[in-house]
């Protein structure tokens, strides 16, 4: 069995878009996430996607979402949030790479896939470890 790690991809200013995204969230629905991401944590990698309800491989029939996977949860009658990362088999990490909301089967942003490919794609391959940081598992200290 193989389990994996959740960590934010950070840019070179050390800023962390998906904890800033999951902060300008709801209180309920950041820490649905937070709850649902540290029981995917406790479980085999493997068995993440057998129940998609919070969890799935992404298509490239999904303009250009090929590669990633998404973590996501349903809140209100017609809104999606969804975390969208990629895989690290070797390092068994689970890499956040961007945020957004899906309403009526369209990203907001639309382009959330290449937001999400891009910022992967500009970590460089030498010292990739400065472009992550290991997931905090604590919702904000708001109330709202």
């Amino acid at each position: 069995m193989i389990f994996a790690t959740f960590y934010d991809r950070v840019d070179v200013l050390s800023r962390n878009q998906v904890r800033t995204w999951l902060d300008a969230q709801q209180y309920k629905v950041a820490a649905k996430f937070e709850h649902i991401m540290g029981g995917l944590e406790r479980m085999p990698f493997e068995d993440w996607a057998r129940d998609r309800t919070y969890f799935a491989h992404l298509s490239e029939r999904q303009d250009g979402c090929g590669g990633l996977f998404e973590v996501r949860i349903a809140h209100g009658s017609r809104r999606q949030y969804r975390i969208l990362g990629k895989y690290l088999p070797n390092e068994r990490i689970a890499l956040l790479l961007a945020g957004g909301i899906e309403v009526k089967n369209n990203f907001d942003p639309p382009n959330l896939c290449r937001i999400a490919q891009t910022a992967f794609a500009q970590i460089p391959a030498t010292n990739p470890e400065k472009y992550r940081v290991r997931h905090e598992f604590s919702p904000t200290s708001r109330t709202d």
